[in-house]
């Protein structure tokens, strides 16, 4: 499974072609983000080969977790575009953010 909040849906054509692959492989991703008529092209290129989008504006959360086991926070930078990744392999820490997600999910 992959989960994630995220700001900026744009991305290069090698992690779209590595979501693609996940999801013909089984893998179910989810995000949340802003849907707008900005990024509803980004949005829309993922939906069709089957990651699950929700609208969710949040400017200052950033996360993703892998499998309930690995989490990825990002921290704004001093730059407007400029973001630090923090990568914890820590289950326990990785549910409660899953949990989180699950929440702002079901709203």
């Amino acid at each position: 499974s992959s989960i994630g909040i995220v700001q900026n849906w744009r991305t290069d054509k090698e992690i779209l072609d590595l979501e693609k692959s996940a999801v013909k492989r089984g893998v179910k991703i989810r995000y949340l983000g802003p849907i707008n008529s900005k990024t509803r092209p980004f949005v829309e290129i993922r939906q069709t080969f089957g990651v699950e989008v929700r609208n969710h504006s949040s400017p200052h959360t950033r996360f993703a977790v892998w499998d309930s086991k690995i989490l990825m926070i990002s921290i704004k930078k001093a730059k407007q575009e400029e973001f630090m990744s923090l990568w914890i392999d820590n289950e326990v820490l990785s549910k409660i953010f899953e949990e989180y997600f699950n929440n702002l999910w079901s709203v």
